[in-house]
Parts: C-alpha cells; structure tokens; sequence
C-alpha cells in the first residue's frame, strides 16, 4: 500500500492529536520508565543496553536516546517502535484520542494494500473473529469445549483471550474470507491457508484445532498458535501426521522468535510485580492469568533467543522461568543459561513437582500454593551448575573432566569475581578436586576463548560536530533558557557558520508564539523529511546543560558570534584590498584600509571584553 502522504492530512487533525495524546502513556507500555526530574527514563526499546539512555520529556512531548540516537515526537516514537508509516501512526493514536483521520482528498483503493501491514492486521482480526465465534456458538465445536471445561478453563478466559475453533474443514477460514472480500492469495500471504503443491486452489492452515490468536504489544493480532484435542479426527484421521501444536508460518507482522504469548496483557502486571514469569504453554499462561498471576508469559514453540532478552528487557530485569521436572525440562533451563549471563536479565528457576505443568499444578494445588512455589525461585546458575554436576557420579576422573568441561564454559561467563570464586570453590568440593587446580583450568579456558575477541557492537552514534558557541545557543533556545524575542537585533540566522543551524534558528523565530515561547512540537513537525535535524531538535532540548549562569552565557554565544562575523568581515575586505592594489586603485584601497583599522578596534575591544 502506498502511503498517504503527510501532506494530505489536514495539519489542524495533527495538531488536534497531539494536544490529546500525552507521550508517556504511549511510550510506557513499550518499556519501563523511571521518573528522573521532569523527565523519564528507560532503557532503550530499540537498541541493548545495560544503563537507561532514553528520555522521554512531559513537557515537551518528545524522547530521545542518548545511545543509539533515536529520537522525535509521539508519532516518530510509534513509528519506529511499531514499524509504522506516519499514516498508520496518526490512525492509530488518533483511534486513541478518539479523532477520525481523514484525508483531505481521499485516494483511490491502492491495489497493493492487501500486502501492507494494516492490511495483514485486518485479515487476522477477521480470522480471529471467525475461530472465536465458532468456538462459542458452533455445534461442530462441541467437544472443543467441553475439553476447555474439562481443563478448567472459564468462559472469562476464553472471552478475554479470544480463544477460537477451526473446523475440521478444508476451505472453512477460506470461504468465510472470500465472504468478507478477501482473496485465497491475500489469506496465504497472511499464514492462513496454504497454496496446493499443484497450484489449483489453497486450503486452510488450521483444521479442527483449537486456536489461540497471538498478539503484539498493542493488543493486534498478529499469528494463531493451533493444537490438536485429543480424540479428535485430526488426532486420530488423516491429519494425524500433524504436530499436536502448530504455529503461524512468519510473516512481516510475526517472528516467533520475537514475540511471548499473552506479553500484551502482562506486560501492566510485570510493571507491578516488578518481574516475569516465563512457561512453556498457552494453557500454562492463560491458567495463570485465570488464577490472578498475571505478570505471566508463553514461547511461542521456540527457545528463548536475544531478541526475546531485549523485549523482555524493556519491562524487567528479573525473570522466573518455570519448568517441567522431567529431563526436557532440565535441559531447557540449562539452554538458556548463557543467553542470560550475556542478556543482562537476572533469570532464576522454579521446578515444578513430578508430573505436573503449570496448568495441573494450579488446577490440583490451587493459585495461593502457585504463588508461594513462584516466591521461591532458585538462581539460573545455581540450578544449572547443581544439574551439571549431578549428572554422574563423579566416581571416575573421566566423569569429572566431561563435568569440568561443561562447567567451565559457564564460570567463564561469570563477570563478578567474587561470585566466580563462589562457584568455583562450590563446583572443587562436588567434585573432589582442588580448587587451585580447577582455577587453572579456568585461566586456561579464558585465554583460549579470548584468541578471537568478539568485540560487541557500539550504539554510540557519530555525533556531529558543530561549532561550540552555536550548539550552546540553539541549546538554550530549544530548553526555554532564553526566549527568541529576547535575541532579535542581536543575532542573525547569517551569523552562524554551520549552514545547518543559520535554517534551524530561522524555523525557530518562525515557529516561536509571539517571540516568546519555543514550540517543539512545530519544529519536530517542520523537519519530519530532515532527519538529521530531527534528532538534532529531540536530542538538544533533552541533553544536560554544561553551563549554569544562562544569560551570561548567552552573551558570551552572541560575543562569539559577532567576533567570528567580524573576522569574515575583516577577510573579505582584504580580500578586496588585494583586488584593488592589483587594479592600482589607490583611492578604493584607502577608504578599505581605514574599514580595516576600524574593524581590527572592533574586534580587539571584543576580544578585551571576554
């Protein structure tokens, strides 16, 4: 779909936006902000980081990341943090301020929209639409629900996650879309049927599965997760082949590895509980969430990656994962060990009792001994270091070096040495080794492992160099230090050297109420297309002052300013005198040289005055 274009939306509905759209209520939900001063702040949403970088200002309506340099107003935050156009993003909070955004003329259907990503929304939200309905109302779904009745499931829950039935038909999902106006290509390119090996026709993806719609962080349904009841036909017919659980293939809205099942509507409770349960299946989290643990989250069918990390990372530091005791279980703790002693999140470990998930568990010991077995997690580390070493007997010495190979990749990763000594000494004595020697071993490892230095990625961005005295006054503007009608007759946009802030400080006084106050908002608006000013705007009227006395200052900019025009002034007039000594024009060199001796007694009596 080819965007609308900025132009073509009335700047009164921008404006009218704006003003009901506060940006920390639209930027919280993406991660956790601190209050600092006046302003908030969090780590960055859209680069990793140890130490909180992006601020987000109430009083200007902007944000800013001092790290990676991401920056601009509500609509550029929604846009980079939902890989939005600025017409999807203006829809969307406009849906929120309860504002139609209308375009002044409006276009015709672009025949390529059904490929964009509003397009995808809208077909999912059909689909989920359609599954949920025949799950409440069709007698086809009869056995489906009476298998969630069975499992403790209440009708609450099937409502508030939407869950759905998909018919044990080949073009169910298909005809009703075909109904609605949407196309068998248009469904394939969303993951919802597939495309016949011969190329005649497509079917269904899911058949008499029950469904579970999978969400982003704002609620829109991006990707179903379908599974087999038992009994079913698909259980024991021709479909049988089938996995018992099946996703969504990927798509531009969906990547399993980046997406937690049921984080839309956790992602409030982790703020509160100030941490994150993590477990393996959809009726696992949606039992919790039925049993007032709601701070908890499902994979979707994978491993947890990096990128799950640095979702997770926008909202807690501190992660509960809860397993399965049985040897899946185990391991999938000890997967994830390394990923988190490099992810920055503090991960510790809850081991359910033998035979139970966290749906059983709940079901047979009730939500108050759930939330005592969560109180009591064990350290990631802990936990896997006591599964590496009770692997064997520790008997033989073969058995202890494999134990010790496995280890030492772990400790390694250990960056407090104190805590390193700890487990070094605790790993000694389970194995009935020196600890001198396991150190030694250790140093060995490190070394070996340091011959390739994987150096991390820098975020820093190259910040542009712009003369001091210029930066400072701009600087000063955007934070309402010194007003615009307070430097007029003083300074002109001619006076900057830097041909990219003579234009800004002209859009300033342009944009400025009467002289007075700086209006942000316009200037972010007026340099959309200008990226490089775009930032330059968030990130100045956010950055830290270095100075204190501002109209001492502002004065010593504008002496600065008026120095270096004197000094262009004096070069282009012996410029000039040149031109006319070549020209023997003695009459035009006299009347400069005495331009020049009163622009040296300029300069030199402002040069005195510093």
């Amino acid at each position: 779909m080819n965007d609308m274009p900025r132009g073509s939306i009335p700047s009164e509905t921008v404006r009218r936006i704006q003003e009901c759209i506060d940006i920390v209520d639209v930027v919280s939900p993406y991660l956790m902000l601190r209050k600092q001063g006046q302003n908030y702040v969090g780590l960055c949403p859209f680069h990793q980081e140890k130490t909180p970088s992006f601020v987000v200002s109430p009083s200007k309506q902007l944000f800013h990341c001092f790290g990676c340099g991401a920056g601009g107003d509500v609509f550029g935050f929604l846009m980079k943090a939902d890989a939005l156009s600025f017409p999807e993003a203006l829809r969307v909070l406009g849906e929120k301020a309860g504002i139609a955004v209308v375009p002044a003329s409006s276009p015709v259907q672009d025949p390529e929209e059904s490929s964009s990503k509003e397009s995808l929304l809208k077909i999912h939200q059909e689909a989920a639409v359609y599954y949920h309905d025949l799950l409440l109302n069709h007698p086809g779904a009869r056995l489906t629900r009476e298998y969630l009745q069975k499992r403790g499931v209440q009708e609450d829950a099937i409502k508030n996650f939407m869950l759905g039935y998909a018919l044990p038909l080949w073009d169910g999902l298909l005809k009703y879309l075909q109904g609605r106006g949407w196309a068998p290509d248009e469904a394939e390119k969303a993951g919802l049927a597939i495309l016949r090996q011969d190329g005649t026709g497509h079917y269904d993806r899911f058949r008499d599965r029950l469904i579970f719609p999978i969400r982003n962080l704002q609620g829109k349904v991006i990707a179903f997760g379908g599974r087999v009841l038992p009994n079913s036909q698909s259980d024991k017919g021709s479909d049988a082949t089938l996995p018992k659980y099946m996703n969504s293939p990927e798509t531009s809205l969906y990547t399993k590895g980046q997406h937690l099942y049921a984080l839309d509507k956790a992602r409030g409770a982790v703020s509160q509980a100030g941490s994150l349960v993590i477990v393996e299946g959809y009726l696992d989290a949606l039992a919790a969430h039925q049993a007032g643990v709601q701070n908890v989250v499902a994979t979707l069918g994978t491993a947890l990656t990096q990128e799950h990390l640095h979702l997770i990372g926008r909202f807690t530091r501190k992660v509960i994962l809860v397993f399965d005791p049985d040897l899946a279980g185990v391991r999938a703790a000890l997967r994830t060990v390394e990923l988190f002693m490099s992810g920055g999140v503090h991960a510790q470990v809850v081991m359910l009792p033998e035979g139970e998930d966290p749906d059983s568990f709940i079901k047979n010991h009730g939500s108050v001994a759930f939330k005592e077995l969560l109180s009591k997690p064990i350290g990631l580390l802990d936990f896997a270091l006591q599964q590496m070493v009770a692997k064997a007997s520790k008997k033989t010495i073969e058995e202890k070096l494999r134990i010790i190979e496995e280890v030492l990749p772990v400790l390694a990763k250990i960056q407090n040495h104190v805590e390193r000594s700890h487990y070094l000494k605790w790993v000694a004595d389970e194995l009935g080794v020196h600890e001198r020697d396991l150190g030694q071993e250790l140093v060995h490892h490190v070394r070996k492992s340091k011959k390739v230095p994987k150096q991390e990625p820098s975020f820093i961005p190259k910040t542009p160099q712009f003369p001091v005295e210029e930066q400072m006054l701009i600087q000063l503007l955007l934070q309402g230090k010194v007003k615009p009608n307070a430097l007029q007759g003083r300074v002109q946009p001619g006076d900057f050297t830097d041909p990219r802030l003579g234009p800004l400080f002209s859009l300033i006084l342009e944009t400025a109420q009467g002289g007075g106050e700086v209006q942000i908002r316009e200037l972010l608006l007026a340099t959309q297309h200008d990226s490089e000013i775009n930032l330059l705007i968030s990130a100045w009227s956010l950055q830290e002052l270095t100075c204190e006395e501002y109209e001492k200052t502002v004065q010593d900019c504008l002496q600065k300013l008026y120095s270096k025009r004197l000094n262009r002034e004096l070069q282009e007039m012996e410029e000039k005198i040149r031109k006319a000594e070549q020209e023997a024009d003695r009459e035009t060199v006299r009347a400069l040289q005495q331009g020049v001796l009163s622009l040296k007694r300029q300069i030199l009596l402002t040069q005195q005055s510093y």
